[in-house]
């Protein structure tokens, strides 16, 4: 049987870009001191507490969830199929 996972999650496991946007993002996070898990390109427990965290930090929608908002704030280029 399948795994229950997060929306999200879903959204980058069926995108081609979605692994090479969640590494970047980590790699971000972590230069930043807000992530310590390994950069793997997988939305997991760490990245969700990282991106929780420099959301609160930024004064940016608490979601826990990669968005374009972020990736801007994080100075990485939103893909084209990621919505607001």
């Amino acid at each position: 049987t399948p795994k229950p996972s997060s929306a999200a999650s879903d959204v980058y496991k069926r995108q081609p870009l979605g692994e090479e946007v969640v590494g970047r993002l980590q790699q971000a996070l972590a230069a930043r001191n807000y992530y310590q898990g390994t950069i793997d390109g997988v939305v997991g427990e760490k990245t969700e507490e990282a991106i929780f965290l420099f959301q609160m930090d930024c004064e940016l929608p608490l979601t826990g969830s990669i968005n374009s908002q972020i990736l801007q704030r994080l100075d990485i280029r939103p893909p084209l199929w990621l919505s607001e």
